[in-house]
């Protein structure tokens, strides 16, 4: 993995774990509601180019970043978590080279989680990068629903909806709640 500019690139070996941080600093130092995480075994973890600026953060922890385009790359604690037997880096999954090959398994911090936050909900999906004006965005379209409809791949649920909006909401309610 690496920074966006690719003067800072990583090595990962193996992962240990991975989540959802909702804690305060991750989401004050990343400018988000919820950073995406891997943890790593020390051992497992190497820097291939570049040296990332280091940040303290807290009496324990250091994160690590580009210096030249500021991607945060990985956060490293100066303690040992309890059954582990090595020191984790806690690296941030989006900047892995696929990061799709990656789920989180947990969220962490979840006291500390945003209100308005959630990551499963109803807002409206964008294929690409072109958002709908904010005011109005707030209730998914038909060519919303339309779209999650035709990524169904159960033929069988396809034909039982059939195209009403209603059925469709209903239909990604039912899916969600299996999830």
């Amino acid at each position: 993995g690496g920074c966006h500019c690719g003067r800072v690139r990583y090595r990962v070996g193996s992962i240990f774990d991975a989540g959802y941080c909702h804690c305060s600093v991750c989401r004050r130092v990343h400018g988000t509601p919820v950073v995406a995480w891997i943890a790593v075994p020390e051992a497992d973890f190497g820097l291939l180019d570049g040296a990332p600026r280091a940040y303290r953060s807290s009496s324990h922890g250091t994160r690590h970043r580009c210096d030249d385009c500021g991607t945060h790359l990985y956060y490293t604690d100066d303690r040992i978590p309890s059954g582990i037997g090595t020191r984790l880096v806690s690296v941030y999954l989006t900047t892995l080279d696929a990061p799709e090959r990656v789920q989180p398994r947990l969220h962490q911090w979840c006291d500390d989680r945003l209100p308005w936050f959630d990551t499963r909900d109803h807002l409206p999906r964008a294929d690409d990068g072109t958002l709908t004006h904010p005011d109005r965005r707030d209730v998914a379209t038909d060519g919303d629903l339309e779209r999650e409809l035709r990524r169904l791949e159960d033929s069988h649920l396809r034909a039982e909806v059939r195209a009403s909006p209603e059925a469709i909401r209903a239909l990604i309610d039912r899916l969600l709640e299996r999830t």
